[in-house]
């Protein structure tokens, strides 16, 4: 039986102002683009017991940047990955695992089952958007950022 070893590697980014200004409007649009899909995948599943899917929801962006000059701003990439993973409350920052039962806005605090770290819902989002937003930017300006 062989056995698997698992390799890890840390990254330190250290922005420039231009950059940290970037991410920080990245995350904001980001969680902003977040809270109004979730709001409607709230209300669709009271109704019809479905939440929305990511083409629908991604189908409204456009509309969303004509109304909110702002959100053109930013990535287009970050934005759409917002929508795609609208579960991300769902996921673990720590281990990505899933946690379905975390549908329900209701529940304000959860602990994964996978590593047994406790989340706030709404914090755990956010690390999630805040790690997706680096990981776009780390690889769109590698060698610029300062990556050790």
């Amino acid at each position: 039986m062989k056995v698997k070893k698992h390799k890890s590697y840390k990254f330190r980014i250290y922005p420039n102002k231009e950059q940290e200004i970037l991410i920080a409007k990245t995350i904001g649009c980001s969680r902003f683009i977040f809270n109004h899909f979730l709001v409607k995948w709230d209300e669709s599943y009271k109704t019809t017991g479905k939440g929305l899917s990511y083409g629908s929801c991604s189908k409204e962006i456009p509309m969303l940047k004509d109304t909110f000059d702002w959100l053109k701003e930013v990535d287009s990439t970050s934005v759409q990955t917002s929508v795609k993973h609208l579960a991300s409350s769902q996921l673990c920052s720590s281990c990505g695992h899933q946690h379905k039962d975390v549908k329900h806005l209701g529940l304000r605090e959860w602990t994964c089952p996978s590593c047994g770290i406790h989340h706030d819902r709404d914090v755990n989002a956010g690390l999630n958007l805040k790690q997706e937003a680096e990981r776009i930017l780390a690889s769109s300006t590698v060698g610029t950022t300062g990556l050790a």
